[in-house]
């Protein structure tokens, strides 16, 4: 499965945002992903705007990019911003979480209406039914669902048979242990999502036994029963708290 990485995240170092996320583009291209999600709402809209367009640039025409408000903007803000990239040819893959939560399903569906961008949100969702609501209300293009809240496997793969027959792609939000079976299993389904920085995300690395490798942009997925994995009892000793 192609593998993007989660990061983009503003520096707390005072250096040029624009120049950092230049450097963070190639340690992931040097990673082995094929692309970046990249965090964006925090910052004015105009210097959001440079951070992504210092990114094309640093990751050339066919990289992967994805932008995360976490849902942090007006919807009216949003739209100033989804248009400003397309007028700009940026190649943005989605747009994730662009609104207030109190905005949706009516600010996302105003989006909509504005941008050819697809808008990927979910997340957060915990049942199929919300999940309806904000194909058919909402406009979404792509629904992040994470496994780990939605209730399960099966819960998730139920809400991904219903995207596919509203041609709603899915994503998962983390978790690639599980996300890997469920993008392969999906022909709707885009990209598994890792910290290719591993100091962000060590009990990944560290804690499966034989997890594989990013090879070429793409992670196989392990073929053993269950997820394919086994947990190394070193490292959960290592990290064991008693309480």
């Amino acid at each position: 499965m192609p593998v993007i990485s989660i990061g983009g995240y503003y520096p707390k170092d005072g250096s040029d945002p624009a120049v950092a996320i230049a450097k963070e583009v190639e340690s992931v291209r040097q990673a082995g992903c094929i692309g970046i999600k990249m965090k964006v709402g925090r910052a004015t809209l105009e210097e959001d705007f440079e951070r992504v367009r210092a990114a094309r640039k640093a990751g050339g025409k066919d990289f992967v990019i994805t932008v995360d408000a976490n849902q942090g903007w007006h919807p009216l803000d949003a739209v100033k911003f989804c248009v400003a990239m397309e007028k700009a040819d940026l190649g943005v893959r989605w747009m994730e979480e662009p609104v207030k939560w109190y905005d949706q399903t009516d600010g996302l569906m105003l989006l909509a209406t504005k941008t050819s961008i697809p808008i990927n949100v979910g997340q957060g969702e915990i049942t199929g039914r919300a999940c309806r609501d904000l194909i058919t209300k909402g406009g979404v293009s792509i629904l992040n669902l994470d496994v780990t809240l939605c209730g399960g496997i099966t819960e998730w793969q139920r809400v991904a048979d219903m995207a596919r027959f509203m041609n709603v792609e899915m994503a998962h939000h983390e978790e690639p242990q599980v996300a890997i079976h469920l993008m392969a299993a999906n022909p709707h389904a885009l990209f598994v999502e890792i910290f290719a920085n591993r100091q962000r995300d060590p009990l990944l690395w560290e804690l499966p036994e034989g997890f594989p490798d990013i090879r070429d942009g793409y992670m196989a997925v392990p073929q053993a029963p269950g997820l394919g994995i086994r947990l190394r009892p070193e490292v959960i000793e290592r990290y064991r708290v008693d309480v």
